[in-house]
């Protein structure tokens, strides 16, 4: 999928039906990128205090991606700005984290 492209303009009419046409503006729709994780695994059970390694694939059909983002719930964890998208993480606790 591409980014759509459109050339826009406004024709206005008087009450006698004179029309005028304005400049055309050319406006384009920016297509996300997209995301997946990929590492560990949906369920993958870690001991306490181990570094995990937390990798995703992401990429732009229109553009480059400019970053990646990592969160354990509302916190970030880490931030890449090039491929591989991938940190190493150790959870401050136990317990379940999506």
């Amino acid at each position: 999928m591409r980014d759509e492209a459109a050339a826009n303009s406004a024709v206005a009419t008087d009450h006698q039906g004179a029309p005028t046409t304005s400049a055309e503006v050319t406006i384009s729709v920016d297509i996300p990128p997209t995301v997946s994780n990929t590492a560990p695994a949906n369920g993958t059970t870690f001991p306490p205090a181990t570094a995990i390694t937390v990798s995703a694939s992401a990429s732009d059909s229109d553009g480059t991606v400019s970053q990646v983002q990592f969160f354990a719930g509302a916190t970030l964890t880490g931030t890449k700005t090039a491929s591989p998208y991938s940190i190493s993480w150790t959870p401050a606790a136990g317990g379940s984290i999506r």
